[in-house]
């Protein structure tokens, strides 16, 4: 390895490279944090458990609409 025949650029190589994966871990760990609380938050209102709940606050929405006409 070419590496070997210059110690110190190795190990100054080797620090920052390790620096940067350390920096970089942490923010990916925030991310992929993050992502999974966007993910559990998530709503599919396309299933099929919601598609009658849809339908009952569209028709509720109507009737709230034209009882308040004057």
């Amino acid at each position: 390895m070419q590496m070997s025949r210059f110690p110190n650029l190795r190990d100054e190589t080797e620090r920052i490279v390790s620096t940067r994966v350390r920096e970089n871990e942490q923010k990916t760990k925030q991310q992929l944090l993050l992502m999974i609380d966007i993910q559990l938050a998530y709503m599919n209102t396309n299933h099929e458990d919601f598609i009658g709940f849809a339908k009952y606050v569209f028709v509720a929405c109507l009737d709230l609409s034209v009882s308040t006409l004057p």
